[in-house]
């Protein structure tokens, strides 16, 4: 009976080392985290203000980092030998963990929506974000009536979007950018008014 018993216990000990080992480093961190957190007073207090510090050391590194990414979303990654392109449904799951990103402002001053020639195909994504959290302000279309900063002519986002574009040659001009105008229109981030300025 006593060495079933051992067996079994050495067996779910490895079933739960190899679960362990599966997991990812984050998940570790966050079980360790949660196992701390729920031990309480029973942690030494020296111990556990070390701990308090280094997870809102962590948690601000990782906001830092989300608001960094969030101006080079044209960069690449290679993953597995493959070059890695960016999805739309990658950055709004970023910016639902990390909302602070749409605010973070570049070494300019920019934020990610006014980083125009480095996300153009998510600009509709980061504005549509950018209005529900009052990005720039109320008012301010998620940032898109921003005005760009060190910008000579005080153009605000929507109208340096529109400087790039040449309605006059509109049939042959960069389709992408007429597909970011359009799908600004559809969410409503772009009204005739602003149209009728552009032309």
């Amino acid at each position: 009976m006593e060495s079933i018993f051992s067996v079994e216990s050495s067996s779910q000990m490895l079933r739960s080392l190899k679960s362990s080992l599966r997991d990812s480093p984050m998940r570790r961190l966050a079980n360790l985290l949660l196992r701390c957190d729920n031990s309480g007073e029973n942690l030494p207090v020296e111990l556990r203000d070390q701990m308090n510090a280094f997870s809102d050391h962590t948690i601000d590194d990782f906001q830092k980092k989300a608001g960094r990414f969030m101006h080079n979303l044209d960069v690449h990654q290679k993953e597995h030998g493959r070059v890695h392109v960016h999805t739309e449904q990658e950055v709004e799951k970023l910016i639902d963990l990390f909302p602070s990103s749409l605010t973070y402002l570049d070494d300019r001053g920019k934020l990610p929506v006014q980083a125009i020639n480095k996300s153009k195909k998510f600009i509709p994504l980061l504005a549509h974000k950018g209005m529900i959290r009052d990005v720039g302000g109320k008012g301010m279309r998620g940032g898109l009536l921003c005005e760009i900063p060190r910008d000579r002519q005080k153009k605000n986002t929507l109208q340096s979007i529109a400087n790039t574009f040449n309605f006059k040659a509109i049939e042959t001009h960069d389709k992408e950018l007429l597909g970011i105008l359009q799908s600004l229109y559809k969410r409503g981030l772009l009204v005739k008014k602003d149209i009728q300025d552009m032309s």
